[in-house]
């Protein structure tokens, strides 16, 4: 699911927001990217497993959302006029 496209100035690029769902041996993978469209650069890129409440990786206890609130940070990020502010 696209969450999110715009251009950044700083990096002379559109950049995205995306959320990925996969279905896997072990459950469904949620996965929470921000890239460079034009260079493909992943700007962040982390995944958690829905269903398994072992899996050092799980989605339970929040992590879904701080994975969101990190990929919207590195979006944020890279649509600043400066790139790291």
């Amino acid at each position: 699911m696209l969450e999110k496209v715009e251009f950044s100035p700083a990096r002379r690029s559109c950049v995205a927001a995306f959320t990925r769902i996969t279905s896997g041996k072990r459950g469904d993978i949620w996965s929470y990217e921000t890239i460079d469209i034009l260079t493909g650069e992943a700007l962040f890129s982390d995944d958690c497993l829905e269903n398994d409440e072992r899996s050092t990786i799980f989605c339970g206890n929040g992590r879904d959302v701080q994975l969101r609130a990190r990929r919207d940070k590195a979006l944020k990020e890279a649509l600043s006029n400066q790139t790291g502010k």
